[in-house]
């Protein structure tokens, strides 16, 4: 399961929405797992300069790099993966 979000938030850029859809956990569900692979050092939260509620302050310190100014990202929570999270990703 991991390897198939790790595919649908990096090759398909979708939403964390429609990947608990696409699965069919309900999105409560989803976010542990998301979590849990972030602890996992799998994915990272990004911020998201549409709703910034989301992710306090990080437009302005060291995540400002990964903002998606200008991307077709939905405003909510963004995740992008981590090095180690684009090995398992891309791994036959």
């Amino acid at each position: 399961m991991i390897k198939d979000i790790l595919n649908g938030l990096y090759f398909e850029n979708l939403s964390t929405g429609e990947m608990a859809q696409r699965l069919n956990i309900s999105p409560e569900n989803f976010k542990g797992i998301l979590q849990n692979m972030e602890n996992m050092g799998y994915i990272k939260e990004v911020c998201d300069p549409g709703e910034p509620a989301t992710c306090p302050g990080c437009c302005s310190g060291p995540a400002a790099a990964s903002c998606h100014k200008g991307s077709s990202y939905p405003a909510g929570k963004k995740y992008a993966l981590t090095e180690k999270g684009k090995r398992l990703c891309c791994k036959n």
